[in-house]
Protein backbone atom coordinates (compact mmCIF):
# COMPACT_ATOMS: atom_id res chain seq x y z
CA UNK A 1 0.00 0.00 0.00
CA UNK A 2 1.23 3.39 -1.00
CA UNK A 3 -0.12 7.10 -0.74
CA UNK A 4 -0.05 9.19 -3.56
CA UNK A 5 -0.41 12.64 -3.97
CA UNK A 6 -3.45 15.30 -5.22
CA UNK A 7 -3.74 15.91 -9.09
CA UNK A 8 -3.64 19.73 -9.72
CA UNK A 9 -6.34 20.99 -11.48
CA UNK A 10 -5.85 24.29 -14.07
CA UNK A 11 -2.38 24.27 -13.39
CA UNK A 12 -0.53 27.58 -13.80
CA UNK A 13 2.78 27.43 -13.27
CA UNK A 14 3.82 30.53 -14.94
CA UNK A 15 2.26 32.71 -12.60
CA UNK A 16 4.08 30.77 -9.68
CA UNK A 17 6.52 32.93 -9.65
CA UNK A 18 4.42 35.93 -8.63
CA UNK A 19 3.91 34.90 -4.54
CA UNK A 20 6.65 32.59 -4.49
CA UNK A 21 8.87 35.80 -4.80
CA UNK A 22 7.47 36.66 -1.32
CA UNK A 23 8.91 33.93 0.47
CA UNK A 24 11.97 34.21 -1.15
CA UNK A 25 13.28 36.58 0.97
CA UNK A 26 16.54 35.79 3.24
CA UNK A 27 15.46 36.99 6.20
CA UNK A 28 12.21 37.76 7.96
CA UNK A 29 12.33 41.35 7.92
CA UNK A 30 11.97 41.09 4.24
CA UNK A 31 9.30 37.87 4.15
CA UNK A 32 5.38 38.45 4.51
CA UNK A 33 6.11 41.93 6.95
CA UNK A 34 2.84 43.72 4.99
CA UNK A 35 -0.65 42.30 4.41
CA UNK A 36 -0.29 44.81 1.10
CA UNK A 37 2.73 42.99 -0.36
CA UNK A 38 0.67 39.92 0.57
CA UNK A 39 -2.18 41.16 -1.50
CA UNK A 40 -0.03 42.74 -4.22
CA UNK A 41 1.44 38.87 -4.64
CA UNK A 42 -2.20 37.18 -4.93
CA UNK A 43 -3.60 39.97 -7.69
CA UNK A 44 -0.56 39.38 -9.19
CA UNK A 45 -1.27 35.64 -9.30
CA UNK A 46 -5.14 35.98 -9.61
CA UNK A 47 -4.76 38.07 -12.76
CA UNK A 48 -3.75 35.00 -14.71
CA UNK A 49 -6.11 32.54 -13.65
CA UNK A 50 -8.75 31.43 -15.57
CA UNK A 51 -12.29 31.84 -14.23
CA UNK A 52 -14.31 29.02 -14.12
CA UNK A 53 -18.41 29.33 -14.92
CA UNK A 54 -20.58 27.00 -13.63
CA UNK A 55 -24.41 26.51 -14.39
CA UNK A 56 -26.97 28.20 -12.14
CA UNK A 57 -27.89 25.65 -9.83
CA UNK A 58 -24.76 23.32 -10.32
CA UNK A 59 -23.27 21.72 -13.09
CA UNK A 60 -24.24 18.86 -15.13
CA UNK A 61 -20.97 16.57 -15.69
CA UNK A 62 -21.57 13.07 -18.08
CA UNK A 63 -25.78 13.94 -17.61
CA UNK A 64 -25.45 14.22 -14.11
CA UNK A 65 -26.76 16.86 -12.56
CA UNK A 66 -23.92 18.08 -8.91
CA UNK A 67 -25.82 21.03 -7.02
CA UNK A 68 -22.37 22.13 -6.17
CA UNK A 69 -21.06 21.51 -9.15
CA UNK A 70 -16.84 20.30 -9.98
CA UNK A 71 -16.46 20.71 -5.71
CA UNK A 72 -18.47 18.23 -5.21
CA UNK A 73 -15.93 15.40 -6.34
CA UNK A 74 -13.03 13.59 -4.53
CA UNK A 75 -9.67 16.06 -4.29
CA UNK A 76 -6.70 13.80 -3.11
CA UNK A 77 -5.81 10.69 -3.50
CA UNK A 78 -5.65 8.71 0.48
CA UNK A 79 -4.47 5.66 -0.37
CA UNK A 80 -3.88 2.34 -2.89
CA UNK A 81 -3.33 -1.11 -2.53
CA UNK A 82 -2.91 -2.72 -5.99
CA UNK A 83 -3.70 -5.73 -7.43
CA UNK A 84 -1.93 -8.66 -6.11
CA UNK A 85 -2.43 -10.73 -9.39
CA UNK A 86 -3.11 -8.95 -11.95
CA UNK A 87 -2.26 -4.89 -12.89
CA UNK A 88 -3.18 -3.10 -15.50
CA UNK A 89 -1.05 -3.17 -18.62
CA UNK A 90 -1.37 0.16 -20.29
CA UNK A 91 0.41 3.74 -18.89
CA UNK A 92 -2.49 5.48 -19.37
CA UNK A 93 -4.50 3.66 -16.03
CA UNK A 94 -2.05 3.55 -13.92
CA UNK A 95 -2.06 6.79 -12.10
CA UNK A 96 -4.38 7.00 -9.21
CA UNK A 97 -5.02 10.88 -9.21
CA UNK A 98 -7.00 10.30 -12.55
CA UNK A 99 -9.70 9.87 -11.08
CA UNK A 100 -9.90 12.93 -8.50
CA UNK A 101 -11.83 16.30 -9.80
CA UNK A 102 -14.22 15.95 -12.92
CA UNK A 103 -15.01 13.40 -15.38
CA UNK A 104 -12.18 14.15 -18.03
CA UNK A 105 -11.88 10.63 -19.63
CA UNK A 106 -10.61 11.65 -23.19
CA UNK A 107 -12.46 8.58 -24.88
CA UNK A 108 -11.55 4.91 -26.89
CA UNK A 109 -9.85 1.67 -25.81
CA UNK A 110 -6.58 3.52 -24.95
CA UNK A 111 -7.85 7.32 -23.93
CA UNK A 112 -6.27 9.25 -20.47
CA UNK A 113 -8.28 10.57 -17.62
CA UNK A 114 -9.03 7.50 -15.54
CA UNK A 115 -7.36 4.75 -13.59
CA UNK A 116 -7.73 1.13 -13.08
CA UNK A 117 -8.53 -0.40 -9.97
CA UNK A 118 -6.53 -3.97 -11.09
CA UNK A 119 -8.25 -7.20 -10.44
CA UNK A 120 -9.19 -7.06 -6.77
CA UNK A 121 -7.11 -3.59 -6.49
CA UNK A 122 -8.40 -1.14 -3.88
CA UNK A 123 -8.47 2.97 -3.99
CA UNK A 124 -9.32 5.16 -1.15
CA UNK A 125 -10.09 8.82 -2.30
CA UNK A 126 -11.33 12.13 0.32
CA UNK A 127 -13.20 15.11 -0.11
CA UNK A 128 -11.54 18.31 1.36
CA UNK A 129 -13.80 21.40 0.53
CA UNK A 130 -16.52 19.71 0.80
CA UNK A 131 -18.54 16.60 2.70
CA UNK A 132 -21.17 13.34 1.42
CA UNK A 133 -23.53 13.70 2.78
CA UNK A 134 -27.45 11.55 3.11
CA UNK A 135 -30.33 13.50 0.91
CA UNK A 136 -32.56 12.59 3.57
CA UNK A 137 -34.90 11.11 0.78
CA UNK A 138 -34.07 7.81 -1.23
CA UNK A 139 -32.30 9.99 -4.55
CA UNK A 140 -28.72 8.67 -5.28
CA UNK A 141 -26.42 10.54 -3.04
CA UNK A 142 -23.17 9.27 -4.40
CA UNK A 143 -22.22 8.75 -8.53
CA UNK A 144 -19.05 7.04 -9.66
CA UNK A 145 -18.16 7.48 -13.21
CA UNK A 146 -16.75 4.75 -14.48
CA UNK A 147 -15.77 4.02 -17.87
CA UNK A 148 -14.83 1.37 -20.83
CA UNK A 149 -16.94 -1.32 -22.16
CA UNK A 150 -16.36 -4.03 -19.63
CA UNK A 151 -19.12 -3.73 -17.02
CA UNK A 152 -16.94 -4.82 -13.66
CA UNK A 153 -18.30 -4.79 -10.07
CA UNK A 154 -17.13 -2.40 -7.59
CA UNK A 155 -17.51 -2.60 -3.58
CA UNK A 156 -18.31 1.01 -2.59
CA UNK A 157 -17.79 1.77 1.34
CA UNK A 158 -17.77 5.38 2.07
CA UNK A 159 -16.23 6.72 5.85
CA UNK A 160 -17.68 9.12 8.15
CA UNK A 161 -16.07 12.15 8.61
CA UNK A 162 -17.36 12.81 13.07
CA UNK A 163 -18.35 10.53 16.21
CA UNK A 164 -21.77 11.87 15.50
CA UNK A 165 -22.26 9.89 11.98
CA UNK A 166 -20.04 7.26 13.44
CA UNK A 167 -22.43 6.71 16.30
CA UNK A 168 -25.50 6.98 13.55
CA UNK A 169 -24.29 4.17 11.37
CA UNK A 170 -22.50 1.95 13.64
CA UNK A 171 -24.98 -1.14 13.82
CA UNK A 172 -27.11 -0.32 10.96
CA UNK A 173 -24.02 -0.46 7.72
CA UNK A 174 -21.01 -3.00 8.21
CA UNK A 175 -17.33 -2.09 8.58
CA UNK A 176 -16.72 -5.59 7.34
CA UNK A 177 -13.15 -5.70 8.01
CA UNK A 178 -12.88 -2.95 10.61
CA UNK A 179 -10.92 0.21 8.58
CA UNK A 180 -12.95 2.42 9.46
CA UNK A 181 -15.15 2.49 5.82
CA UNK A 182 -19.01 1.59 6.23
CA UNK A 183 -19.74 -0.57 2.94
CA UNK A 184 -22.65 1.43 1.32
CA UNK A 185 -22.89 -1.09 -2.24
CA UNK A 186 -22.10 -2.38 -5.12
CA UNK A 187 -21.65 -0.46 -8.45
CA UNK A 188 -22.31 -2.10 -11.69
CA UNK A 189 -22.48 -0.56 -15.11
CA UNK A 190 -20.39 1.85 -17.15
CA UNK A 191 -21.32 4.79 -14.23
CA UNK A 192 -23.38 4.11 -11.04
CA UNK A 193 -25.06 5.64 -7.94
CA UNK A 194 -25.74 4.75 -4.32
CA UNK A 195 -28.40 6.06 -2.09
CA UNK A 196 -27.13 6.26 1.68
CA UNK A 197 -30.67 6.63 3.48
CA UNK A 198 -31.72 3.22 2.32
CA UNK A 199 -29.51 1.79 4.85
CA UNK A 200 -30.30 3.77 7.91
CA UNK A 201 -33.00 4.72 9.96
CA UNK A 202 -34.95 7.71 8.59
CA UNK A 203 -32.78 10.68 8.77
CA UNK A 204 -32.92 14.69 7.94
CA UNK A 205 -30.98 15.88 5.25
CA UNK A 206 -27.22 16.65 5.63
CA UNK A 207 -27.32 14.71 9.24
CA UNK A 208 -24.57 12.39 7.95
CA UNK A 209 -21.42 13.66 6.88
CA UNK A 210 -18.46 11.03 5.16
CA UNK A 211 -15.48 12.64 4.26
CA UNK A 212 -14.13 9.50 1.77
CA UNK A 213 -14.76 6.81 -0.55
CA UNK A 214 -13.57 3.63 -0.64
CA UNK A 215 -13.22 1.31 -4.27
CA UNK A 216 -12.51 -2.14 -4.36
CA UNK A 217 -12.78 -4.14 -7.51
CA UNK A 218 -14.33 -7.30 -7.14
CA UNK A 219 -11.74 -9.53 -8.51
CA UNK A 220 -14.33 -12.43 -9.40
CA UNK A 221 -15.56 -10.00 -12.10
CA UNK A 222 -12.51 -8.54 -13.56
CA UNK A 223 -11.61 -8.20 -17.13
CA UNK A 224 -8.96 -10.28 -18.93
CA UNK A 225 -5.44 -9.08 -17.37
CA UNK A 226 -4.57 -6.44 -20.14
CA UNK A 227 -4.72 -2.75 -21.05
CA UNK A 228 -7.38 -1.77 -18.15
CA UNK A 229 -7.92 -4.44 -16.00
CA UNK A 230 -10.70 -4.15 -13.35
CA UNK A 231 -12.64 -1.42 -12.63
CA UNK A 232 -11.67 2.37 -14.28
CA UNK A 233 -12.70 4.64 -12.51
CA UNK A 234 -12.85 8.09 -14.02
CA UNK A 235 -14.71 10.65 -10.89
CA UNK A 236 -16.06 9.99 -7.46
CA UNK A 237 -18.86 12.93 -7.14
CA UNK A 238 -21.31 13.50 -3.82
CA UNK A 239 -24.51 14.24 -5.58
CA UNK A 240 -25.91 15.18 -1.64
CA UNK A 241 -22.59 17.70 -0.93
CA UNK A 242 -22.36 20.28 2.20
CA UNK A 243 -19.65 23.00 1.47
CA UNK A 244 -17.23 24.71 3.54
CA UNK A 245 -18.89 27.84 4.86
CA UNK A 246 -15.55 29.58 3.88
CA UNK A 247 -14.26 27.79 0.97
CA UNK A 248 -10.51 27.88 0.19
CA UNK A 249 -9.12 26.45 -3.49
CA UNK A 250 -10.15 23.15 -3.30
CA UNK A 251 -6.47 22.12 -3.27
CA UNK A 252 -4.79 19.14 -1.15
CA UNK A 253 -4.27 21.27 1.71
CA UNK A 254 -6.26 21.02 5.22
CA UNK A 255 -6.68 23.41 7.82
CA UNK A 256 -8.36 21.88 11.64
CA UNK A 257 -8.55 24.10 14.78
CA UNK A 258 -9.23 23.45 18.22
CA UNK A 259 -10.20 26.04 20.98
CA UNK A 260 -9.96 25.99 24.56
CA UNK A 261 -7.86 22.50 25.14
CA UNK A 262 -10.85 20.82 22.84
CA UNK A 263 -9.71 18.47 19.95
CA UNK A 264 -8.48 19.91 16.32
CA UNK A 265 -11.04 19.52 13.56
CA UNK A 266 -12.04 20.69 10.09
CA UNK A 267 -13.84 20.34 7.01
CA UNK A 268 -17.33 21.42 6.43
CA UNK A 269 -19.74 22.04 9.73
CA UNK A 270 -16.21 22.55 11.59
CA UNK A 271 -15.40 25.71 10.15
CA UNK A 272 -17.08 28.02 12.94
CA UNK A 273 -16.33 27.91 16.62
CA UNK A 274 -17.37 29.14 19.68
CA UNK A 275 -14.43 30.86 22.06
CA UNK A 276 -13.61 32.28 24.91
CA UNK A 277 -11.23 35.22 24.54
CA UNK A 278 -7.75 34.51 26.69
CA UNK A 279 -7.99 30.40 25.61
CA UNK A 280 -6.12 28.47 24.26
CA UNK A 281 -6.26 28.41 19.98
CA UNK A 282 -4.56 25.54 17.93
CA UNK A 283 -4.40 25.22 14.48
CA UNK A 284 -2.85 22.37 12.29
CA UNK A 285 -2.36 22.17 8.30
CA UNK A 286 -1.68 18.90 6.93
CA UNK A 287 -1.70 17.66 3.26
CA UNK A 288 -4.22 14.74 3.35
CA UNK A 289 -2.15 13.24 -0.39
CA UNK A 290 1.11 14.86 0.00
CA UNK A 291 1.34 17.44 -2.28
CA UNK A 292 2.67 19.90 -0.21
CA UNK A 293 5.30 18.23 2.08
CA UNK A 294 8.04 20.02 2.50
CA UNK A 295 6.20 23.97 0.90
CA UNK A 296 5.93 26.78 3.19
CA UNK A 297 3.29 27.97 4.59
CA UNK A 298 1.64 30.69 5.73
CA UNK A 299 -1.03 30.83 9.10
CA UNK A 300 -2.75 34.67 8.68
CA UNK A 301 -5.66 36.06 11.10
CA UNK A 302 -7.93 38.82 10.49
CA UNK A 303 -11.00 40.51 13.18
CA UNK A 304 -14.26 41.67 12.03
CA UNK A 305 -17.60 42.04 13.69
CA UNK A 306 -19.49 38.61 14.31
CA UNK A 307 -22.30 38.76 11.99
CA UNK A 308 -21.00 41.28 10.08
CA UNK A 309 -19.73 40.88 6.63
CA UNK A 310 -17.05 38.13 6.03
CA UNK A 311 -13.37 39.52 4.81
CA UNK A 312 -12.60 38.33 1.56
CA UNK A 313 -10.11 39.28 -1.46
CA UNK A 314 -11.37 40.64 -3.98
CA UNK A 315 -9.45 39.35 -6.53
CA UNK A 316 -9.77 35.49 -5.38
CA UNK A 317 -12.87 34.75 -3.74
CA UNK A 318 -10.51 31.70 -2.07
CA UNK A 319 -9.09 33.83 0.42
CA UNK A 320 -10.82 35.21 3.13
CA UNK A 321 -8.90 37.86 4.19
CA UNK A 322 -9.63 41.57 2.81
CA UNK A 323 -6.25 43.82 2.76
CA UNK A 324 -8.04 46.60 2.05
CA UNK A 325 -9.81 47.27 5.58
CA UNK A 326 -8.77 47.70 9.06
CA UNK A 327 -7.96 46.04 10.82
CA UNK A 328 -5.83 44.11 8.84
CA UNK A 329 -4.82 41.06 8.44
CA UNK A 330 -2.40 39.74 10.88
CA UNK A 331 0.21 36.96 10.02
CA UNK A 332 0.30 34.17 13.08
CA UNK A 333 2.90 31.97 11.34
CA UNK A 334 5.38 32.69 8.90
CA UNK A 335 6.97 29.78 7.11
CA UNK A 336 8.59 31.59 4.22
CA UNK A 337 12.15 32.41 5.98
CA UNK A 338 14.33 31.04 3.75
CA UNK A 339 17.76 29.10 5.24
CA UNK A 340 20.65 27.15 3.18
CA UNK A 341 18.22 24.14 3.67
CA UNK A 342 15.07 25.17 2.64
CA UNK A 343 12.35 27.03 4.29
CA UNK A 344 11.81 27.09 7.67
CA UNK A 345 8.14 26.48 7.79
CA UNK A 346 8.07 23.76 5.13
CA UNK A 347 4.97 21.64 6.16
CA UNK A 348 5.67 18.04 7.43
CA UNK A 349 4.32 15.32 6.22
CA UNK A 350 2.46 14.40 9.40
CA UNK A 351 1.30 18.29 9.24
CA UNK A 352 2.19 21.05 11.10
CA UNK A 353 0.58 22.08 14.87
CA UNK A 354 0.60 25.66 16.19
CA UNK A 355 -0.82 26.82 19.24
CA UNK A 356 -1.39 30.15 20.38
CA UNK A 357 -3.61 31.92 23.07
CA UNK A 358 -6.21 34.51 22.26
CA UNK A 359 -6.24 37.83 23.43
CA UNK A 360 -7.91 38.25 26.37
CA UNK A 361 -9.14 41.73 25.62
CA UNK A 362 -11.17 40.71 22.33
CA UNK A 363 -15.23 40.57 22.84
CA UNK A 364 -18.26 40.76 20.60
CA UNK A 365 -15.79 39.92 17.51
CA UNK A 366 -14.62 36.89 15.26
CA UNK A 367 -11.12 35.80 13.95
CA UNK A 368 -10.93 34.37 10.31
CA UNK A 369 -8.11 32.41 10.37
CA UNK A 370 -6.89 30.78 6.88
CA UNK A 371 -3.61 28.97 6.00
CA UNK A 372 -1.64 28.85 2.55
CA UNK A 373 1.05 26.63 0.98
CA UNK A 374 3.11 28.30 -1.72
CA UNK A 375 4.09 25.77 -4.36
CA UNK A 376 3.59 25.34 -8.57
CA UNK A 377 1.50 22.42 -7.64
CA UNK A 378 -1.03 24.02 -6.54
CA UNK A 379 -4.71 24.32 -9.14
CA UNK A 380 -3.80 28.11 -9.81
CA UNK A 381 0.17 27.37 -9.86
CA UNK A 382 1.03 29.92 -7.04
CA UNK A 383 -0.55 29.05 -3.46
CA UNK A 384 -3.29 26.75 -2.01
CA UNK A 385 -5.55 28.23 0.32
CA UNK A 386 -7.57 26.15 2.83
CA UNK A 387 -11.36 26.84 3.64
CA UNK A 388 -11.45 29.77 6.11
CA UNK A 389 -12.31 29.47 9.75
CA UNK A 390 -14.38 31.70 12.22
CA UNK A 391 -13.61 31.80 15.59
CA UNK A 392 -16.78 33.63 17.39
CA UNK A 393 -15.81 35.79 20.66
CA UNK A 394 -19.06 36.61 21.70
Amino acid sequence: MFSASFRPRLARTSAAAAIRSLVAAPSRSECFTSPLRVAVGLLALVAVAPTPVFAAGGTVFGGVHFPDGAASFADAVLTVTPSATCLPGSPNFLDPVEALGPPDYSGGQGGTGAVSLGEGGVLEVSFLDNRLTNSGDLLPDLHVFEVGPQVERTFVAIRPADAATLALVTGFVPDADGDGFFELGVLEGSTSSLDIDGLLPPAPAGLLRFDAVQLRDDPNDSSPCGGATGADIDAVGALASELSQYPGTADDLFLETGVGGALATGGPGEDIKVATAGTLFEARVSSPGGTFHGAPILIMAQLFATGGPAPVFAADPAVHLAFDVQPAPVILFDGGVMTPFGPTGGLAPSGTALAWYLPAFLADASIMVQAFAISPAASNGGYAATDGHEIVLP
